[in-house]
């Protein structure tokens, strides 16, 4: 009897020490994936995960010196009632941080499978899915470059659909003949569609024909960074190997950069590193109205600057190519860019609670965007949705190098977040436009509802979840995937866009699986699904580990980066 007796005092002891952990860690057993697989990326389990998103938060609080009283504008760690109180179910939530929203998750898994599903039914072999004619189109006469199968693979093998991964796969390993493409093509959709999908498939599949499809390709495009400036050119013809100037812009020639770096360091050849590099150095050579802002029509110092279309991806490179090699410069350049940005071009309004990015112009008195009245000034603010990318931007810059700007840096990239997704919540669509306007008092209206399937907004709200784990984040998330379901699903033939007059529009881009739902899946999915602190995005979502992680973790292999002299030796022309 006293050695049972002996026995259950040591049981109970037990059940109360293991009760005290779950009290002070928070510790809860991390819930399986909902199909049952192992998960695609990420070694780290997700507590250690949600170690890293929670230092995050700790290197952004030291610059206030507390923890506790987040800024204006910056989404609160915990999560709370409407009242603003943190209930119970909310506290519970706060220790599951960083876990898996598996219906939700899954909800999106399953439009994934619809929009592949009807692009391999209705347009294969095509670029893209005409979803309410059935049927494809390319972007070129003749045979096209298979856009979306090349933009969707990362996505399909990330959301753990391996027959839909398989068939995308081989469409692009099979039917993907770049020396039969006779027409010209946009070079730099192609690099973050093409090129940047197949490296990212290849990173997370590991099959050596996807390098070599890559590595042909760059070298097919390699020609366009042959002039004497070295800005690219924006146009390339893929059986021939040659380039031509096309439409050159600030985006268009700053968005090589991660993809070719990568590609050096993967294969160890510097030349295509040396190429995408020397064009950031030319850039930064242009004569420019603000230090720090390149104008957006790269040869022309007196032309609009800005962060929306045409401008955006330069800026999300500057700070993804330090985050990616930790070259010190383009920490420099970035951090540059960021604060002029905030003086130029950055407006506020009730305390800075609405936030945006309108285009800045020079010299015309318009107000086509954000402004109801007309400003007869030198310079009047333009500004389109792509510019919502920018809160996720500003939210990422500030958590990774604390200084005296970073707690500052990261409210205003919450407030944009937040004016990008009620911009889509004032919509009758639910899901923006392209053309919002903004009054003097911050009040949001929409001038035009034509909605592209635009990833824009999504991404922002991926980047600050994973950042704060407010669950306000994925509740935005979910309202915009209410609304594609209700306003842009075809029963059996994918997304449609929405027009200008609120009409379905017959495409759904590649963009749409490449970006869009990936962000939305990833925001449903736990923090080690495709870590922030192991891989960063190209500009079409496409997850490129940095170095000393997936496929760039030896470190020996890595390509040295010049300074501007030694990248300028190091052309291979």
């Amino acid at each position: 009897m006293s050695l049972r007796r002996a026995v259950l005092r040591r049981l109970i002891a037990l059940i109360v020490l293991m009760g005290l952990a779950v009290i002070a860690f928070g510790w809860l057993p991390h819930p399986q994936r909902e199909d049952g697989a192992e998960r695609v990326v990420g070694s780290q389990n997700a507590r250690q995960q949600t170690r890293h998103s929670d230092q995050l938060r700790l290197d952004r609080a030291e610059n206030s010196g507390s923890a506790e009283q987040p800024q204006r504008g910056e989404p609160s760690s915990e999560p709370r009632r409407k009242d603003g109180s943190a209930s119970a179910d909310a506290k519970s939530e706060w220790r599951r941080a960083g876990s898996a929203d598996v219906i939700r998750q899954g909800a999106v898994r399953e439009m994934i499978r619809h929009a592949w599903a009807s692009y391999y039914r209705f347009a294969r072999g095509y670029d893209e899915l005409c979803p309410l004619g059935r049927s494809g189109r390319n972007w070129t006469a003749g045979p096209g470059v298979l856009f979306t199968p090349t933009d969707s693979m990362d996505t399909l093998h990330i959301a753990g659909l391996h027959a839909e991964y398989a068939q995308a796969k081989a469409l692009v390993l099979t039917g993907l003949d770049f020396a039969a493409v006779h027409s010209p093509l946009n070079a730099f959709e192609t690099t973050i569609r093409s090129l940047g999908g197949l490296l990212a498939a290849y990173d997370l599949d590991g099959d050596p024909r996807l390098l070599a499809k890559a590595r042909d390709l760059a070298d097919r495009m390699i020609a366009m960074f042959r002039t004497d400036s070295g800005i690219p050119h924006n146009e390339v013809r893929l059986d021939l190997g040659v380039a031509f100037a096309g439409s050159v812009s600030l985006a268009t020639a700053g968005t090589h950069q991660l993809e070719y770096q990568y590609l050096s360091d993967v294969t160890g050849d510097p030349k295509y590193a040396a190429v995408a590099l020397h064009a950031f150095e030319a850039i930064r050579a242009v004569e420019s109205q603000y230090k720090g802002l390149p104008p957006t029509s790269i040869t022309s110092p007196r032309d609009k600057v800005g962060v929306a279309g045409e401008n955006d991806s330069y800026y999300e490179y500057l700070l993804k190519m330090w985050l990616s090699t930790r070259e010190p410069r383009y920490r420099r350049w970035y951090d540059e860019s960021i604060l002029a940005i905030e003086e130029h071009i950055l407006v506020k309004k009730r305390n800075g609670e609405v936030a945006y990015l309108p285009d800045k112009v020079w010299g015309r008195s318009e107000s086509t965007f954000h402004h109801l009245i007309w400003i007869n000034v030198a310079c009047v603010y333009v500004i389109g949705e792509q510019s919502c990318f920018a809160g996720g931007m500003f939210a990422l810059g500030a958590v990774t190098r604390s200084d005296q700007h970073s707690h500052r840096l990261f409210a205003i990239g919450a407030n944009i977040t937040r004016t990008c997704f009620e911009a889509y919540a004032v919509s009758s669509t639910k899901l923006g436009g392209e053309t919002v306007y903004v009054s003097d008092q911050g009040d949001l209206s929409v001038h035009s509802v034509d909605y592209l399937l635009r990833p824009e907004v999504v991404e922002s709200i991926f980047i600050l979840w994973r950042l704060t784990h407010n669950p306000m984040y994925r509740d935005w998330g979910w309202q915009i995937v209410q609304a594609l379901e209700s306003q842009c699903r075809n029963t059996d033939a994918g997304y449609h866009a929405i027009d200008s007059n609120g009409a379905p529009s017959d495409r759904q881009e590649s963009f749409f699986l490449a970006e869009t739902l990936k962000y939305l899946y990833l925001l449903f999915s736990d923090d080690a699904t495709v870590p922030l602190d192991r891989f960063v995005f190209n500009t079409e979502a496409h997850p490129l580990s940095i170095r000393g992680h997936g496929r760039r973790a030896d470190a020996t292999k890595w390509v040295p980066i010049p300074d501007a002299a030694g990248l300028k030796e190091a052309l291979p022309w």
